[in-house]
């Protein structure tokens, strides 16, 4: 993982991206929803995470390096978003090497089985569906959205992002 790291400063180098202070690179070996984070520090700096699938002796090195760039651009100035300079640095990697640095990713891109991708779908804890168009939103906790649903899913104070509809039922897993 470290030498990840390195090999994606190294890259930033040669193409004059200007990352932040990565103060350490560590494996989350709970995420079951991405594939890295990157977090700045209250005291300063960065910390970078990676899914411990990422390391396992079958995933692609490339699966690897797509992911520690993409969370080391992060660093960059004007770059906590995926908009803006951030996309143009991703563009500038892609141009420029075989890596493929996204928003996001499935895991059918990285390579990886398809068993990731259902760890992820079983990790849902609530369904919520519109009752007048039909439109299914998944929830993995229960926020203020599905916790208001649940006392009242009809008429509620929601609306669907799709038919402004307030009527809504939620089925919990």
């Amino acid at each position: 993982l470290n030498k990840a790291l390195a090999d994606a400063k190294a890259l930033c180098d040669s193409l004059n991206i200007p990352y932040g202070d990565i103060k350490w690179v560590k494996i989350n070996t709970r995420a079951k929803s991405r594939w890295g984070l990157c977090r700045k520090l209250r005291t300063g700096g960065f910390e970078i995470e990676v899914a411990d699938i990422l390391l396992d002796p079958h995933t692609s090195d490339d699966a690897l390096m797509d992911t520690v760039i993409h969370e080391v651009l992060h660093t960059c100035p004007e770059c906590q978003c995926h908009t803006g300079m951030w996309k143009r640095y991703a563009n500038r990697i892609n141009a420029n090497t075989k890596y493929n640095i996204q928003r996001c990713t499935s895991a059918a891109e990285k390579n990886l089985s398809e068993e990731m991708d259902k760890i992820r779908e079983e990790s849902n804890k609530y369904i919520v569906t519109c009752l007048h168009c039909g439109s299914v939103y998944k929830y993995k906790r229960a926020g203020s959205v599905v916790k208001s649903l649940l006392r009242t899913p009809i008429n509620s104070n929601c609306t669907c992002p799709h038919c402004k509809g307030r009527d809504f039922k939620v089925k919990e897993l």
